[in-house]
Parts: structure tokens; sequence; C-alpha cells
């Protein structure tokens, strides 16, 4: 069962989803994201589903957006719940609880 969706949206979406797919992969393991997945509509969304959770993953998520904030891109994730996270209205300890880590818990 998935984690969560990552929505990425912008201009530059799809490109944007498949750094950010890399950067998951590489700290994460192939395994743990989905390709990327594209629906077009009014905004271009380009989709990543994350199978694994925690600190590490929201850690890779927020390292990455740091660097690209300022380029317009936005960021969505939508858990499994059903709770949805915009990166540019939250911070990495949110981030960390949302996605089920807490330091507590992490070896």
């Amino acid at each position: 069962m998935a984690t969560a969706t990552i929505h990425v949206l912008g201009d530059a979406a799809p490109q944007q989803a498949e750094a950010l797919r890399g950067a998951l992969a590489s700290d994460l393991g192939s395994s743990a994201v989905s390709e990327v997945e594209l629906q077009k509509g009014p905004d271009i969304l380009a989709l990543i589903t994350l199978l694994i959770g925690g600190i590490q993953a929201a850690d890779a998520i927020w390292k990455w957006w740091q660097s690209r904030k300022d380029t317009g891109v936005r960021i969505r994730i939508v858990l499994d719940k059903g709770q949805s996270i915009e990166l540019a209205g939250t911070n990495l300890e949110a981030l960390e609880l949302a996605l089920g880590g807490s330091p507590e818990n992490e070896s």
C-alpha cells in the first residue's frame, strides 16, 4: 500500500518530478518510489507514489524542495489517510510527523 502520493505542479512539473523521483530513489531505494505518472488538465500534474514513509522520506523530500522552492514548483503530498500537505505551508517537523516518523521512533 502506498504511504503517500506526491503531486508536483507547475510549468516544469514533468522535469521536476523526474528530478524528485531520482533524489528519492537515491536516498530511499528505487523500490520505494513509483515511476512518474503525468496527468494533463488545466494544470500540468506529475505524480509519484511514495511506498515508504518516515523521517528519511520526509528529509529527502524536504531537502530536494528547499533547493527548488524558488523556481515556482509546487509540491502537495496526499497521504493514504486523505490528509493533504502543501510543502510551502509546512515545516520539516510537521512533514516528518505526517509521513509517520518521529525522532523517538527512528533508529
